[in-house]
């Protein structure tokens, strides 16, 4: 073969394997176009903005969660933290190490302020506390939620300290304040590691109030108000609602990927990011 027919064939295979790739990214993107008509046509979300409408401040609590948090913040600072770990101890069925009531005390004297910040917080039945504009959607974080399950332990060791000292209708409250929460989170979708904190949080309360009703009776009206509040507590629907989030997610970084990402950014996530691709492989399937 002469030299200038074997040039053809290697710049006709390379023409051949970019068209090739050309194809299936055009092939891709059909299908995740596709895709998102087809839930557009079943009433499912496809954007953030479904997932999240817009609120009237008078109804949005994010302000008072966000004081509520700076305060705890405050709180801890004061204390050395074998005293705040206290709390751990004196709210598990089986401590692992000895503790002290009086740094049970002081610690819920010292938290009491972000306590009753945050039941304010609570009583608004919205709250944004999670900022999805920033520019790389997979940067998206969630650092409120440790702080809400603090705030969960807190309100547990505040019932069950009420209860020591003979107030069981205060205990039952502090744990319902703590599925009231549980509720509000599901105000803002936030992907399944929201849900798994949502089932956290919400056996804490569950574990803190068998030690409380273990051996007394609150009133009647208590009782019948916290029956109320767990059946308040759709688990089926946030468990639908954190998936949804999931899908939507998935479309937001597809997007992101196809307009704005660097080529040195898919470079990394593409080499590093396993299950990532995994996740756009099964949403490209099609599906039922």
């Amino acid at each position: 073969m002469s030299e200038w027919r074997r040039w053809l064939v290697i710049v006709v295979l390379i023409s051949l394997a970019w068209a090739s790739y050309k194809l299936w990214q055009v092939s891709l993107t059909r299908q995740l176009e596709r895709e998102l008509q087809r839930l557009q046509k079943l009433g499912e979300p496809t954007k953030i903005e479904d997932l999240l409408p817009p609120v009237t401040p008078r109804l949005n609590g994010t302000l008072f969660y966000q004081l509520a948090i700076a305060q705890l913040d405050i709180a801890k600072k004061q204390l050395p933290h074998q005293v705040w770990d206290s709390v751990h101890q004196f709210i598990s069925i089986k401590p692992t190490r000895p503790f002290k009531l009086d740094d049970v005390q002081k610690t819920l004297q010292a938290s009491q302020p972000a306590l009753q910040t945050f039941r304010q917080a609570l009583s608004f039945p919205h709250m944004r506390m999670t900022d999805w504009s920033v520019e790389n959607p997979m940067s998206v974080m969630f650092p409120h939620f440790s702080k809400f399950r603090e705030f969960a332990w807190l309100l547990a060791a505040e019932g069950k300290w009420r209860k020591q000292k003979g107030d069981i209708n205060g205990a039952v409250e502090s744990h319902m304040t703590i599925l009231k929460l549980v509720r509000r989170m599901s105000d803002e979708p936030s992907l399944v590691i929201g849900f798994l904190v949502q089932g956290s949080i919400y056996m804490t309360a569950y574990n803190g109030l068998q030690q409380v009703l273990s051996d007394a009776d609150p009133s009647l009206q208590s009782y019948r108000s916290l029956i109320a509040e767990l059946k308040s507590w759709d688990i089926d629907r946030d468990f639908v609602r954190a998936l949804q989030s999931e899908r939507v997610y998935t479309f937001v970084i597809c997007d992101w990927m196809q307009r704005k990402a660097s080529k040195k950014m898919l470079r990394r996530l593409f080499a590093s990011e396993q299950p990532f691709r995994v996740n756009l492989a099964v949403l490209l399937k099609p599906r039922s």
